[in-house]
């Protein structure tokens, strides 16, 4: 028996609800016919049969909502399932003829070089205020990682710290 998780229906959704079942129970289906139509946040989505073979059993209900990567139906299977899983969209056909102009789009020599970092680590130095230009990643590659930015603005602050407490002004006093 082969169970047919719900595949993520697209851009990162984490769930979807069932909006009508195309088979029941005990039904012989082939490679690519609609099983399911199913409701996400922003469109109602047909889910093909990833194999041929029975329906031994519906994970849910129509209106149950059901995670991306939860069992969706078991099969009987007939047929071996689908090698590359497809998508919901449909197969991508791959394609052995590669062409190499040898040519690159702007300009070859650049003065600057962006920072290796991801996401999440940019958006935490933009609020640490910490210039990843600046840092040497500790990360495979030389990405700069979490530590790395955190480590630098904890340098910062405690430079800053030690700046204050050379800057003491003595404060005029009057003495009558």
């Amino acid at each position: 028996m082969n169970i047919f998780n719900l595949p993520d229906l697209g851009e990162g959704l984490p769930d979807a609800e069932i909006h009508e079942w195309f088979v029941k129970e005990g039904d012989t289906v082939t490679l690519d016919q609609p099983l399911v139509s199913m409701e996400t946040a922003k469109a109602v989505v047909d889910v093909p049969c990833p194999q041929g073979g029975t329906i031994v059993k519906l994970f849910g209900n129509p209106g149950d909502v059901i995670k991306t990567g939860e069992p969706l139906v078991a099969f009987a299977a007939t047929e071996s399932p689908r090698i590359d899983k497809g998508t919901v969209v449909g197969n991508l056909e791959e394609s052995t003829d590669i062409s190499d102009d040898n040519f690159t789009i702007g300009t070859g020599n650049t003065t600057s070089q962006r920072a290796k970092a991801t996401p999440a680590v940019r958006l935490l130095a933009k609020k640490l205020g910490v210039a990843l230009n600046t840092l040497n990643g500790s990360g495979e590659h030389g990405v700069i990682t979490r530590e790395d930015v955190q480590a630098a603005a904890n340098k910062k602050h405690n430079f800053l710290k030690a700046l204050k407490l050379c800057g003491v002004y003595a404060a005029p006093c009057l003495i009558a």
